[in-house]
């Protein structure tokens, strides 16, 4: 996967009925049927690529039980063109054949070893080479649904935070190939309780992060997607230049980092060894903007 929200697009009815429905052979088994949009971006571009794949639960409405051992079933899409379909012929989600309503929690990226017993997912934002594969998303829960409606509507959510920086040079001194950029003060792991939607940081787990960056025109520019976490001090962003100057510029102590935000960082970089930083803020939703400077 080359991505605040996106639709598994269906058309579930609001008003579905418990009970067979009469039109359906009940001897006849009904998939799910899934396919999906995108209502804004994803964490690098606003594609799916080919055979990303998202892990899908069956369960009783407004429980945990599973339906039918349809837990974490993988879903592929083969063309990257946002239609889902079982990862294989054993990974197929089938409605019950009683006409009994059901509801669904999905989540992206797909993780085989997810257990039935807590959903916990292992979150870590260490490794920055592959953003969509740290890009943690949930589904909202659907319910309501049968094998008379079989295409089901899921809404994803971002549920990190996604960090943009665009690093210019102010003089023609500095050289833009072979920049470095380090995120310090950072935690880094936690872990995820998919059904009841709860993030959970291990607060031992501060460690520097590297961000990757690439040349653009007149700028650095890098991505990076790690934990959110409350206003507080302590966050460095530390740029060291192809010939070894090093450029350090402090995050504002009162900004929030919220699940499902984007934050874009312009910093500037001089000789004098100063830099500014304008900040902006907007939705993965709408967001306000905010200017801090660092040196």
């Amino acid at each position: 996967m080359a991505l605040w929200s996106f639709w598994l697009v269906g058309c579930a009815s609001d008003d579905a009925t418990t009970g067979p429905d009469p039109s359906v052979d009940p001897d006849e088994k009904v998939a799910i049927h899934v396919s999906a949009g995108f209502v804004t971006t994803r964490a690098a571009d606003d594609h799916w690529d080919t055979l990303d794949s998202i892990g899908i639960s069956m369960f009783q409405p407004g429980n945990r039980e599973v339906i039918d051992g349809s837990f974490n079933r993988e879903y592929i899409t083969p063309g990257g063109n946002g239609t889902f379909t079982p990862a294989n012929s054993a990974t197929t989600i089938y409605f019950p054949q009683d006409g009994s309503q059901v509801a669904f929690k999905a989540y992206y990226p797909y993780w085989p070893a997810l257990s039935a017993d807590n959903m916990d997912y292992p979150v870590s934002v260490t490794n920055q080479s592959n953003l969509p594969r740290i890009d943690l998303m949930t589904s909202e829960h659907v319910s309501g649904t049968s094998r008379s409606t079989p295409n089901v509507v899921l809404r994803f959510h971002h549920r990190l935070s996604k960090l943009v920086f665009n690093i210019k040079f102010e003089e023609e001194y500095f050289t833009l190939e072979g920049g470095s950029l380090m995120i310090k003060g950072m935690k880094t792991q936690g872990s995820y309780k998919l059904y009841e939607d709860v993030l959970t940081v291990d607060q031992s787990s501060t460690a520097d992060i590297s961000v990757p960056l690439t040349v653009a025109s007149d700028s650095l520019t890098g991505r990076a997607i790690v934990l959110p976490r409350e206003a507080a001090d302590g966050i460095d962003f530390v740029i060291t230049t192809s010939t070894g100057e090093v450029f350090t510029a402090r995050m504002d102590d009162d900004l929030d980092l919220e699940s499902g935000y984007r934050y874009i960082f312009t910093i500037y970089l001089r000789k004098t060894g100063v830099s500014t930083i304008r900040t902006t803020i907007e939705d993965w939703i709408e967001g306000r903007t905010s200017d801090l400077e660092a040196s």
